[in-house]
């Protein structure tokens, strides 16, 4: 029981020592790019993608179906396209 409080208590610390430090970046980030966001927001959309690309389709393609990845990624561009989403 202690055991679980501990890794607990450690993991809450990484999370919010991560959200401290991402916070901090983002700030020095906007303040070294003169205040022009613009650059901040392909950096993140660059990191994203590549994160997608590189680390989680793999490891669906390795663990699902082929079929079914692409049913739900052309179901899912299907509602964004035509809007169904949003209702």
């Amino acid at each position: 029981m202690i055991e679980a409080i501990k890794i607990s208590s450690l993991i809450t610390l990484l999370i919010f020592g991560a959200m401290f430090l991402g916070g901090n970046s983002i700030r020095l980030m906007f303040q070294l790019l003169n205040k022009n966001s613009m650059y901040l927001q392909i950096l993140c959309g660059g990191m994203l993608t590549g994160l997608f690309a590189f680390e989680l389709l793999p490891e669906i393609f390795s663990h699902f179906q082929t079929i079914g990845i692409i049913t739900g990624i052309s179901r899912y561009l299907s509602y964004v396209y035509n809007g169904s989403f949003l209702t």
